[in-house]
């Protein structure tokens, strides 16, 4: 507290009603490790040694805090290339000590293996649905905890109550895949076998359809023996993970 513009020569500051300071010429004092409701007071002298006519002035003081774990749900998940992840759910979250007080919440996120989080335009409630269609990558979010009040924010950098845990959502990588035959135009005379492979995708399985029909579960054999007639449409779903392309 500085008091420095008042007219007084002596000043003594008290904290709950207890002296912290005597009477001195020195106009500000430093308190430290304050907890609400504490009760701040400087008493101005006319005098440096405290005699004369004096005032009194107080402040009591209101302490911007939260209580409790701020937790989000961090079961992983696995979406396709630009799929659509699931909601991130709210666990626990803290609540604010003062009457009056609120909690503001910033979700953030950031590609796995990067050191720099990226604050979410618009994410600022309990739990966030990240938009189908915009994940590329492998991605880490968390959810920042600041209490506010009367406009002050007082930002924090500790967990459980500041920043939340991390939840992953596994993208798998975007793949693509070719069917070929041989012979190379399948040009070929009633009864003869044609051969038909699609290209290699790491950890897929394959299955093969002739004019919408199955041929057969899907497997790791990407190429199949076939006698089609004049006509036939050949083709072949493959698949890794939960991921498919046709």
């Amino acid at each position: 507290i500085n008091a420095g513009a008042s007219s007084g020569n002596g000043y003594e500051f008290y904290l709950n009603d207890a002296p912290v300071q005597l009477v001195t010429n020195i106009s500000s004092f430093t308190y430290l490790a304050l907890n609400d409701q504490d009760r701040l007071q400087v008493r101005v002298f006319e005098n440096a040694d405290g005699t004369g006519c004096f005032s009194d002035y107080t402040r009591t003081i209101r302490v911007n805090s939260m209580t409790g774990n701020n937790s989000i749900d961090s079961t992983p998940q696995t979406i396709c290339y630009e799929g659509d992840p699931l909601l991130i759910s709210s666990v626990s979250s803290p609540s604010h000590d003062l009457t009056g007080g609120s909690i503001r919440y910033q979700w953030q996120k950031r590609v796995q293996g990067s050191l720099l989080w990226n604050d979410i335009p618009g994410a600022n409630i309990e739990s966030y649905n990240p938009p189908s269609g915009q994940l590329t990558s492998t991605t880490e979010f968390r959810r920042l905890a600041t209490p506010e009040f009367n406009g002050l924010l007082c930002v924090g950098t500790t967990s459980p109550s500041y920043v939340s845990n991390i939840a992953l959502v596994n993208v798998v990588p975007s793949f693509t895949s070719s069917l070929t035959s041989n012979p190379n135009p399948a040009e070929i005379c009633a009864g003869d076998i044609v051969i038909f492979q699609a290209s290699a995708v790491g950890s897929a399985t394959y299955e093969f359809f002739v004019d919408g029909a199955s041929q057969g579960s899907p497997s790791t054999t990407r190429s199949i023996q076939l006698n089609p007639t004049n006509g036939q449409q050949v083709s072949v779903e493959v698949s890794t993970g939960s991921c498919t392309i046709l």
